[in-house]
Protein backbone atom coordinates (compact mmCIF):
# COMPACT_ATOMS: atom_id res chain seq x y z
CA UNK A 1 0.00 0.00 0.00
CA UNK A 2 1.08 3.40 -0.95
CA UNK A 3 1.26 6.46 1.13
CA UNK A 4 0.99 9.60 -0.32
CA UNK A 5 2.92 12.88 -0.01
CA UNK A 6 0.21 13.98 2.49
CA UNK A 7 0.13 11.43 5.02
CA UNK A 8 3.53 11.35 5.05
CA UNK A 9 4.40 14.16 5.99
CA UNK A 10 1.55 14.00 8.47
CA UNK A 11 3.22 10.98 10.30
CA UNK A 12 6.75 11.94 9.73
CA UNK A 13 6.14 15.29 11.27
CA UNK A 14 4.56 13.48 13.94
CA UNK A 15 7.36 11.74 14.95
CA UNK A 16 9.22 15.19 15.12
CA UNK A 17 6.88 16.69 17.11
CA UNK A 18 7.32 13.69 19.92
CA UNK A 19 10.79 13.30 19.61
CA UNK A 20 10.69 17.36 20.11
CA UNK A 21 8.49 17.49 23.07
CA UNK A 22 10.46 14.60 24.87
CA UNK A 23 13.55 16.64 24.15
CA UNK A 24 12.32 19.93 25.30
CA UNK A 25 10.88 18.11 29.08
CA UNK A 26 13.80 16.52 29.38
CA UNK A 27 15.96 20.29 29.10
CA UNK A 28 13.11 22.15 31.43
CA UNK A 29 13.75 19.02 34.02
CA UNK A 30 16.71 20.89 35.54
CA UNK A 31 20.52 20.13 35.80
CA UNK A 32 19.89 17.21 38.49
CA UNK A 33 18.50 15.70 35.77
CA UNK A 34 20.58 16.61 32.85
CA UNK A 35 23.69 15.48 35.32
CA UNK A 36 22.00 11.81 35.92
CA UNK A 37 21.94 11.32 32.23
CA UNK A 38 25.31 11.99 31.99
CA UNK A 39 26.27 9.21 34.74
CA UNK A 40 23.66 6.76 33.51
CA UNK A 41 25.06 5.26 29.89
CA UNK A 42 21.22 3.73 28.95
CA UNK A 43 19.46 7.04 29.50
CA UNK A 44 22.42 8.77 27.74
CA UNK A 45 22.15 6.35 25.08
CA UNK A 46 18.42 6.85 24.97
CA UNK A 47 18.58 10.87 24.55
CA UNK A 48 21.13 10.32 21.43
CA UNK A 49 19.27 8.13 19.90
CA UNK A 50 16.36 10.72 20.49
CA UNK A 51 18.35 13.27 18.63
CA UNK A 52 19.40 11.10 15.88
CA UNK A 53 15.92 10.17 15.25
CA UNK A 54 14.97 13.76 15.18
CA UNK A 55 17.61 14.69 12.47
CA UNK A 56 16.63 11.44 10.29
CA UNK A 57 12.76 12.41 10.73
CA UNK A 58 13.22 16.40 9.92
CA UNK A 59 15.99 15.48 6.71
CA UNK A 60 12.94 13.52 5.49
CA UNK A 61 10.63 16.89 5.83
CA UNK A 62 12.79 19.42 4.36
CA UNK A 63 16.12 18.54 2.62
CA UNK A 64 18.25 21.62 0.64
CA UNK A 65 20.10 19.59 -1.74
CA UNK A 66 23.55 20.94 -3.48
CA UNK A 67 21.56 22.21 -6.76
CA UNK A 68 19.69 24.55 -3.97
CA UNK A 69 16.77 22.43 -4.34
CA UNK A 70 14.09 21.70 -1.47
CA UNK A 71 13.13 18.43 -1.45
CA UNK A 72 12.02 16.35 1.06
CA UNK A 73 7.99 15.77 1.90
CA UNK A 74 7.55 19.37 2.49
CA UNK A 75 9.32 20.41 -1.25
CA UNK A 76 6.84 17.41 -2.40
CA UNK A 77 3.92 18.60 -1.25
CA UNK A 78 4.48 22.32 -2.00
CA UNK A 79 5.45 20.89 -5.60
CA UNK A 80 2.25 19.05 -5.94
CA UNK A 81 0.31 22.30 -4.22
CA UNK A 82 -1.97 24.26 -6.83
CA UNK A 83 -1.46 27.57 -6.15
CA UNK A 84 0.18 30.01 -8.12
CA UNK A 85 1.25 31.76 -4.73
CA UNK A 86 3.14 28.13 -4.07
CA UNK A 87 6.37 29.91 -4.04
CA UNK A 88 6.23 32.21 -1.37
CA UNK A 89 5.81 29.20 0.93
CA UNK A 90 9.81 28.29 0.24
CA UNK A 91 10.72 31.27 0.73
CA UNK A 92 11.22 30.79 4.44
CA UNK A 93 13.59 27.44 4.07
CA UNK A 94 15.70 29.27 1.39
CA UNK A 95 16.50 32.19 3.92
CA UNK A 96 20.41 32.25 4.46
CA UNK A 97 19.91 31.58 8.56
CA UNK A 98 17.53 29.41 7.46
CA UNK A 99 18.98 27.53 5.41
CA UNK A 100 22.27 26.67 6.87
CA UNK A 101 20.21 25.51 9.75
CA UNK A 102 18.46 23.25 7.67
CA UNK A 103 21.95 21.85 5.71
CA UNK A 104 23.26 21.51 9.43
CA UNK A 105 21.05 18.80 9.89
CA UNK A 106 21.46 17.45 7.29
CA UNK A 107 25.12 17.41 7.15
CA UNK A 108 24.08 15.59 11.16
CA UNK A 109 21.95 12.98 9.55
CA UNK A 110 24.81 12.70 7.12
CA UNK A 111 27.27 11.86 9.87
CA UNK A 112 24.88 9.77 12.22
CA UNK A 113 25.77 7.24 9.54
CA UNK A 114 29.23 7.60 9.33
CA UNK A 115 30.46 7.54 12.73
CA UNK A 116 33.77 6.50 11.76
CA UNK A 117 34.61 9.01 9.76
CA UNK A 118 37.35 11.37 11.48
CA UNK A 119 35.26 14.62 11.93
CA UNK A 120 32.15 13.12 12.59
CA UNK A 121 32.02 14.67 15.80
CA UNK A 122 32.22 18.17 14.27
CA UNK A 123 28.53 17.65 12.95
CA UNK A 124 26.91 15.85 15.74
CA UNK A 125 26.66 19.01 18.15
CA UNK A 126 23.91 20.11 20.14
CA UNK A 127 21.39 22.28 17.88
CA UNK A 128 20.23 25.78 18.48
CA UNK A 129 16.26 25.40 20.83
CA UNK A 130 15.56 28.29 19.05
CA UNK A 131 16.16 27.61 15.57
CA UNK A 132 14.77 24.33 15.42
CA UNK A 133 11.52 25.84 17.16
CA UNK A 134 11.34 28.28 13.70
CA UNK A 135 12.00 25.49 11.12
CA UNK A 136 9.29 23.22 13.21
CA UNK A 137 6.89 26.32 12.98
CA UNK A 138 7.76 27.45 9.73
CA UNK A 139 7.13 23.64 8.58
CA UNK A 140 3.26 23.75 10.32
CA UNK A 141 2.96 26.98 8.65
CA UNK A 142 3.32 25.18 5.07
CA UNK A 143 1.05 22.22 5.87
CA UNK A 144 -1.32 24.44 7.03
CA UNK A 145 -1.46 26.56 4.05
CA UNK A 146 -1.19 23.44 2.01
CA UNK A 147 -3.25 21.20 3.43
CA UNK A 148 -5.57 22.78 6.11
CA UNK A 149 -5.34 22.71 10.02
CA UNK A 150 -8.02 20.35 10.96
CA UNK A 151 -5.94 17.18 9.87
CA UNK A 152 -2.66 18.66 11.55
CA UNK A 153 -4.41 18.80 14.63
CA UNK A 154 -5.62 15.18 14.52
CA UNK A 155 -2.20 14.32 14.35
CA UNK A 156 -1.08 16.49 16.53
CA UNK A 157 -3.45 15.35 19.00
CA UNK A 158 -2.16 11.85 19.50
CA UNK A 159 1.18 13.31 20.74
CA UNK A 160 1.80 14.19 24.41
CA UNK A 161 3.37 17.31 25.08
CA UNK A 162 5.77 17.87 27.20
CA UNK A 163 4.15 19.23 30.30
CA UNK A 164 2.61 15.61 29.73
CA UNK A 165 5.83 13.48 30.55
CA UNK A 166 6.78 12.75 34.49
CA UNK A 167 8.83 9.98 33.18
CA UNK A 168 11.35 11.44 34.98
CA UNK A 169 9.69 11.97 37.98
CA UNK A 170 8.85 8.50 38.83
CA UNK A 171 12.01 7.21 37.70
CA UNK A 172 14.07 9.72 40.30
CA UNK A 173 11.90 9.85 43.05
CA UNK A 174 11.69 5.71 43.05
CA UNK A 175 15.69 5.82 42.94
Amino acid sequence: MKIDTKESLFITYSNVRRNFEIRNYVSQCGSWVNKKISEEPILFHWLSLLQKDLFIEINKIVKITKNGELKGFIGKAIDEFNNPDKEKLKQFFFENENMLFIQKINNSRNKYYAHLDPDYQDYIKPYYQHDLELLLLEIEKTIIAIYGKKELIVYLSKIPSSKDYNFFEKYFLNK
